[in-house]
């Protein structure tokens, strides 16, 4: 299965979060509801939402219109502070909504240093402190990793429409072992 047209992403917008901030109503469940109802949207295999890494009106929008959640993690030591807050913040989205499932798929190490470079103190303590949380949380830890590249920009401009860089096999690698951890590809070892 090609993903092709069965993917969609909502990227996150400032004017989205607005809305919902200056409602008289607010309602949490507003986008799970859109989704629900919107015809093209129900065909889907895949709908990604993507959320600021801070617990807002949003986040707890995407809870509930979600199944699984990704979690995409800097080295970097605020990253590892903001791990155990995603956590409170899903645990106590799942004592208010025990019906509803949702789970963290996967745990994706996004942006860290390329490959070739040294990687120095500071990354390695933050990556073994994300690698440890991960493991306490029972959330999978992706073998993939996302590493910087200028190649992503490239990727998305349409100057390089036949980009053919790094970038291109990496983001192959990452988006097959995600569609695989939540379900839409069988797993392989």
């Amino acid at each position: 299965m090609g993903l092709g047209e069965n993917f969609h992403l909502i990227p996150s917008r400032f004017d989205f979060s607005d809305n919902l901030i200056r409602s008289i109503n607010l309602d949490e469940r507003v986008l799970a509801k859109f989704l629900s109802n919107e015809s093209e949207l129900r065909k889907k295999d895949l709908v990604l939402i993507d959320c600021a890494p801070t617990e807002s009106i949003i986040t707890r929008t995407a809870y509930y219109a979600s199944r699984y959640i990704l979690v995409p993690v800097r080295t970097e030591f605020f990253s590892t502070i903001g791990f155990p807050l995603l956590k409170e913040s899903l645990d106590k989205f799942k004592f208010v909504n025990p019906s509803h499932a949702i789970d963290v798929c996967g745990v994706l190490i996004n942006n860290s240093e390329t490959k070739r470079s040294a990687r120095g103190p500071h990354h390695q303590s933050a990556l073994r402190d994300i690698k440890k949380k991960a493991s306490e949380y029972h959330w999978p830890l992706m073998r993939n990793q996302m590493f910087h590249s200028r190649g992503y920009p490239k990727l998305m401009s349409d100057k390089y429409p036949v980009y053919t860089g790094n970038a291109v096999g990496e983001f192959r690698r990452i988006a097959d072992e995600f569609v695989r951890m939540v379900g839409l590809l069988p797993y392989k070892e």
